[in-house]
């Protein structure tokens, strides 16, 4: 059964959010933190190793604390210079770091997307 939600408590209520509704996770010490293109951020306790696995077809790992959501990855540009490159998500107004070892496979599958969705 695939995973739908997260859940959490925020000020002692229970919180749930679809996974739909969420654009990036990122590790934060020992917690994760779930971010929505409203700003809203929600504390969980699930590790990003485990969101990574279990969200492998809706979620791409772009550095090595940050998962983005496929859906909302624009591009990726790698810079000769720097030791990372950033990726662009809809929604955001800054690009967020893509680390070196996650550019390639992050471009792959920006191309496989576009190729699908022209029909190539």
């Amino acid at each position: 059964m695939k995973r739908t939600t997260v859940k959490a408590l925020h000020l002692g209520k229970p919180v749930v959010w679809q996974i739909a509704d969420i654009v990036r996770f990122e590790s934060q010490d020992k917690y994760t933190v779930a971010h929505r293109n409203d700003g809203k951020q929600l504390l969980i306790t699930d590790s990003l190793r485990t969101l990574a696995v279990e969200l492998a077809d809706s979620f791409i790992q772009i550095h090595r604390g940050a998962l983005v959501a496929r859906d909302a990855l624009i591009g990726v540009k790698s810079h000769p210079d720097r030791m990372e490159g950033v990726a662009f998500v809809a929604g955001l107004p800054e690009p967020l770091p893509c680390g070196r070892r996650y550019v390639s496979a992050v471009k792959r599958f920006i191309r496989q997307r576009q190729a699908e969705t022209t029909g190539e």
